[in-house]
């Protein structure tokens, strides 16, 4: 508990610097992150978490005496309960979210704030609509 007095009074105090603080709060929380993502403490504890919550369910589903609307909703229950996806797992679709962003923008279709001129759209002309006409490409008249 005395780590825990020193650090908030560290953090607390109005004498230090922002950045001091900010770089020791940034490197604990990283600290942890780190921890957790190596020794999976948080998927231990969703996992004994979904397993109490599927054990609870199932011992409702037993009885005899539930409508069918209520068997309905929980086994949709049950499903979402075993869908349900930790941190870490929602990472790698986070980082293929960020790279389509980024293959959006960086796309050669998407605007972007240059300060190059423009050029305007220009439709080319259907050279069988203008010679149906009696014209060719050039204005022409065909004889």
């Amino acid at each position: 508990m005395d780590f825990l007095n020193k650090f908030t009074d560290y953090i607390l105090n109005s004498e230090k610097r922002f950045s001091a603080k900010f770089v020791l709060l940034a490197s604990v929380v990283g600290g942890l992150l780190f921890a957790d993502y190596f020794f999976r403490f948080s998927d231990s504890y969703i996992t004994n978490t979904k397993i109490k919550q599927i054990e609870q369910i199932e011992t409702i589903l037993l009885k005899d005496s539930l409508g069918v609307d209520a068997r309905k909703e929980l086994v949709r229950m049950e499903k979402a309960v075993i869908q349900r996806r930790g941190f870490w797992d929602l990472i790698p679709s986070l980082a293929s979210l960020t790279s389509l962003i980024q293959r959006t923008i960086n796309s050669p279709n998407a605007n972007t704030a240059t300060n190059k001129p423009t050029k305007p759209i220009v439709r080319e002309r259907d050279v069988w609509y203008h010679n149906l006409r009696g014209y060719s490409i050039n204005n022409i008249p065909i004889s």
